[in-house]
């Protein structure tokens, strides 16, 4: 509801989001989350605790305009899912997406991205890099 009167807002950053209650199929045909999702104009979104697949898909749909995601927690246990969801929907609904941040990065998390993002041929042209124990994917 907040960004259906705050529609110029372009950096969201959320600390916790609890979707627990809600069916995000059933709130995606709500008229206020279509009406939120047709007019916001968020670009950055940053997501610090307890993430998951679900959450970041809503996030997706409510904001597709998202041009740069970071996720500030532990992203191991559902890094591979959460790539899956979010590469193909760069080519697709949420072409503007050019820039993924991952913190508390893993040893294994660079070589998990690229591997996942070779082996489901996600997408042709990207980078990925380690730079002060963030990964990147641009």
């Amino acid at each position: 509801k907040l960004l259906s009167v705050a529609v110029n807002i372009h950096r969201l950053t959320l600390d916790y989001v609890s979707i627990d209650k809600i069916n995000p199929v059933t709130i995606q045909q709500n008229e206020i989350f279509q009406l939120v999702s047709k007019t916001n104009v968020v670009k950055n979104l940053t997501l610090k605790y307890q993430h998951s697949v679900e959450k970041v898909d809503l996030l997706f749909a409510l904001c597709p305009r998202l041009q740069y995601l970071a996720l500030h927690d532990d992203c191991a246990p559902f890094l591979i899912p959460l790539i899956k969801l979010i590469l193909p929907k760069t080519n697709n609904n949420n072409r503007h997406l050019s820039s993924l941040c991952i913190s508390k990065e893993t040893d294994g998390t660079e070589e998990t991205l690229k591997m996942v993002i070779k082996n489901d041929k996600l997408i042709d042209d990207y980078m990925v890099e380690c730079i002060d124990n963030k990964v990147y994917v641009w």
